[in-house]
């Protein structure tokens, strides 16, 4: 993992509960995404890597459990939810196999490098039960803005993260292909938010906005912001 989350947390404390404007709104249709993929959580184990500071693990009821490599993320979880959390290296699971029925996965497998996304993806299946599935939320380099910036000539001065922060950003077409050279099949994705050039920046904080952008994504899901995919294992 190349992004610092320890200094994260340390210096923004527990930010997924007090996000506001355009985050808020991009983290809560995520977040609302991975439950409606989940299904019922009552009868299911799940497992959420990279949780940060619980917020998302609080919400897939309280005997989902969180990982993750952060110790002021993890004590920030300990400290506001009631599930169970433990730090580790999601490349490394300390769990047997099969321990699952969902590993859920929010927007962080960009963090680790491209050549380790395979190996990752097989982690997650190790941990899953025969019948599970994976839920992951995964950003879009090809959306509608960067598509833009290409067409004129900018693509450098458009990019979500660093090469250095994301060494694992990688196109959507190649990602759902790893899942699928792993045995496992799209069920379900959707999109968030169509972004565009200057009037997805400036407006995007405006809700009236945002839930328009995001409908259009309903539609056009591979020029979104982020998808959220559900990965079956049958």
């Amino acid at each position: 993992m190349v992004k610092n989350f320890n200094n994260i947390y340390n210096e923004r404390g527990a930010y997924h509960f007090n996000l506001q404007g355009f985050h808020k709104y991009w983290y809560h249709e995520n977040y609302s995404l991975i439950k409606k993929f989940i299904g019922n959580f009552s009868d299911k184990t799940i497992l959420d890597v990279c949780c940060g500071d619980g917020f998302l693990t609080s919400q897939l009821g309280e005997n989902a459990i969180g990982v993750d490599n952060s110790k002021e993320g993890i004590k920030l979880a300990k400290k506001l939810t009631k599930n169970k959390y433990y730090i580790a290296d999601m490349r490394y699971l300390p769990f047997k196999d099969g321990s699952f029925d969902v590993v859920v996965n929010s927007v962080s497998m960009i963090y680790v490098d491209i050549n380790e996304l395979p190996n990752l993806i097989r982690e997650f299946r190790r941990v899953l039960k025969p019948n599970g599935k994976m839920v992951i939320s995964y950003p879009n380099i090809k959306d509608f803005k960067r598509r833009i910036y290409v067409f004129f000539g900018k693509e450098k001065d458009y990019r979500r993260e660093s090469i250095e922060m994301a060494p694992g950003e990688i196109s959507l077409d190649k990602f759902e292909k790893l899942f699928i050279d792993e045995g496992l099949k799209i069920k379900d994705k959707a999109g968030i938010f169509i972004t565009f050039p200057y009037l997805g920046d400036r407006f995007g904080k405006y809700e009236f906005f945002y839930n328009f952008m995001t409908k259009l994504a309903k539609f056009f899901p591979y020029l979104s912001h982020t998808l959220v995919y559900e990965f079956t294992l049958n």
